[in-house]
C-alpha cells in the first residue's frame, strides 16, 4: 500500500514538474538567446509528463498492481529530482536574463 501511495504522489509532482519546467523553458525560448537548452528541457519534460500521466491513468484504471516495486518508486523519485533541478537552473537563468 505505501507503494502505491508514493508513486501516486510522486506521479503528481512529476507532472507539476513537468509543466513548471515546460513554462519556464517557454519562456526562455520567448526571451530568445541560445534556443537549444530550453527546447531540449521542453521535450524532456514532455515525454517526462506524458509518461506519468499514463502511470497515473493506469493507476486509476486498474490496471497497475496496488504495490508498484520499490524500483518503479524510486525511479520516479529521481525522475522528479532531476525534474526540479532543471527547473531550478532555468529558473536562475531567467533571473538573471530579467536583471
Amino acid at each position: 500500500m505505501t507503494h502505491f501511495v508514493l508513486s501516486t504522489l510522486l506521479s503528481f509532482a512529476g507532472v507539476a514538474a513537468a509543466l513548471a519546467v515546460l513554462l519556464a523553458a517557454g519562456a526562455l525560448v520567448k526571451l530568445g538567446g541560445n534556443r537549444a537548452p530550453p527546447l531540449l528541457c521542453m521535450a524532456v519534460s514532455a515525454v517526462y509528463g506524458a509518461s506519468q500521466l499514463a502511470v497515473l491513468a493506469r493507476q486509476q484504471s486498474g490496471l497497475a498492481c496496488a504495490l508498484a516495486p520499490g524500483r518503479a518508486v524510486l525511479l520516479h523519485g529521481a525522475l522528479l529530482a532531476v525534474h526540479l533541478v532543471l527547473l531550478g537552473g532555468l529558473l536562475r537563468r531567467l533571473r538573471q536574463i530579467a536583471s
